[in-house]
């Protein structure tokens, strides 16, 4: 009792506190209805979060939902696709298993028929063969006689040919052939046959601007440097000769020995030429692209070493692919005279010179020309040092080196007497310029090809145009030659 008291007692002190707090409360209400309408209240806010999780929790829900639904169907899919597979590969098995089957069956029935086809020939010569047993039971003796007989002049009518006739047919064939491939290459040859222009302008590479003066001395080199074959053991096949005792000799070489051989004596030929150190070159049988000499540039190689002299090339060689000899054939030629010059080329020209015409000689025959080099004097505008490189035939009878050294003359004739110009002319002139071969004679006889300048074109007439041969009187006391017999090998002292 007396706890409740207390408890009594307690409550009514504590009143007076919770009616201040009503009024404060009191107060907080009529401030708040004071407050406008619009103004959102605590109890508003409460709800409004609580709705707004609630949506929330169903979005994440239904999200949930879709997304359980997509792996049950990409599973679904998988599941799908994998049972399509195994039906493919089921099918596919199947089909195989089906094949090999068809396969087996095939060679089967193949084996089958085989048999069937055997056991039908041997029935079939079984039934022949009876036949025929029967045949000659039922033949009587004259009978058979009577074949026999047919059958062994049957078989006389078929002997075989005498092996003459097949002889004969195989000749003729030949010949046949023969006639058409000697007829191809005519044509062939005739098709690839043209002559070089005449007249015409050549170039100059690197044309050095430097002039030639009056009352100076110049050199001038000229040099048959023999498409680089002629080493001393060399022989030219189309070169003949021989000794005093009666002995012939005969050259055996179409081409040069090897493209080493080409470019060794090329290099030979140019360190002796360079070593005079000469204003002026001449070169002859300056292969550029040719068979005989295994495809060696030799104009390359002389602009190559002669780096400070201008250079000038006119062709005067270009064959067809030429079956000669038959054995040794010397092949496709690209060949000509060089003019290298430590002066100013103003002008140059080619001129080609008479040539054999004949249907089969025109095409062994060289594109024969001259090079003509007019060098710029500084002393004067229209006078010039005018140089003529040369390369006359060799293998003719005498009678078309007349017709080149005529054109020749006239052309000296009109630059020396008409134009008033200085000329030198140089080069190969297949002729025996020092007039006299015996000079050098020994046991060799000259060989045919060597000629004497024609009547009306020897020295005499030289000097009536003013030009004079500038010869090396040493050398011919010596002995020493321009120029050897290549029907045999070299041997000093022994050939000429």
């Amino acid at each position: 009792m007396e706890k409740e008291k207390e408890n009594v007692k307690k409550s009514v002190e504590t009143k007076p506190a919770q009616s201040v707090v009503g009024e404060e409360n009191v107060d907080a209400k009529k401030d708040a209805s004071a407050m406008p309408n619009d103004a959102p209240t605590s109890l508003s806010s409460v709800e409004d979060k609580k709705k707004a999780k609630e949506e929330s929790l169903q979005k994440k829900a239904e999200e949930q939902e879709r997304k359980r639904a997509l792996i049950a169907e990409t599973k679904a899919k998988k599941a799908e696709e994998k049972a399509k597979k195994q039906e493919e590969k089921k099918a596919l098995k199947a089909e195989k298993r089906s094949q090999k089957e068809e396969k087996k069956y095939s060679k089967m029935q193949s084996k089958l028929d085989t048999v069937k086809e055997e056991n039908q020939e041997i029935l079939e010569a079984e039934r022949e063969k009876a036949e025929h047993e029967k045949l000659v039971k039922e033949f009587s003796s004259s009978e058979r006689s009577e074949v026999y007989k047919f059958t062994v002049e049957r078989a006389e009518k078929t002997e075989k040919k005498p092996w003459w006739k097949y002889m004969v047919n195989v000749l003729v064939i030949l010949a046949i052939v023969a006639v058409l491939v000697v007829g191809g290459y005519v044509g062939y040859l005739q098709a690839s046959y043209s002559r070089i222009i005449d007249n015409q302008a050549l170039e100059v590479e690197n044309n050095i601007a430097k002039f030639v003066e009056t009352g100076e001395t110049y050199s001038i080199t000229t040099y048959n440097i023999g498409f680089g074959a002629y080493s001393p053991k060399y022989t030219f096949f189309m070169d003949e000769g021989g000794y005093q005792n009666g002995k012939t000799t005969k050259g055996e070489n179409s081409k040069a020995f090897s493209k080493d051989a080409v470019e060794k004596n090329t290099s030979g030929a140019i360190s002796v030429a360079s070593a005079l150190d000469s204003d002026f070159y001449f070169f002859q049988e300056v292969d550029t692209d040719s068979t005989r000499s295994y495809g060696v540039n030799q104009f390359d190689m002389l602009k190559d070493s002669f780096d400070n002299y201008g250079a000038i090339f006119a062709k005067n060689l270009h064959t067809a692919y030429l079956c000669y000899p038959l054995f040794n054939p010397i092949g496709r030629m690209n060949s000509g005279i060089a003019t290298l010059t430590k002066y100013y080329a103003f002008y140059t020209n080619r001129r080609s010179l008479p040539i054999e015409d004949g249907f089969i000689n025109k095409f062994f025959d060289l594109d024969r020309c001259i090079s003509i080099t007019k060098i710029k004097l500084e002393s004067s505008a229209s006078r010039f040092l005018v140089l003529i490189n040369v390369h006359l035939s060799a293998y003719d009878d005498g009678s078309i080196r007349a017709e080149q050294l005529k054109l020749l003359y006239d052309i000296m004739d009109f630059e020396y007497n008409k134009n008033n110009n200085y000329v030198v002319v140089g080069g190969d002139f297949n002729h025996a310029l020092y007039g006299d071969t015996g000079v050098f004679a020994n046991d060799m006889v000259i060989p045919g090809w060597l000629k004497q300048f024609p009547e009306g074109y020897g020295e005499e007439k030289l000097e009536s145009m003013g030009y004079k041969i500038a010869l090396d009187q040493s050398a011919v006391l010596n002995k020493v030659g321009t120029c050897r017999d290549s029907s045999v090998a070299y041997s000093k002292g022994s050939t000429l």
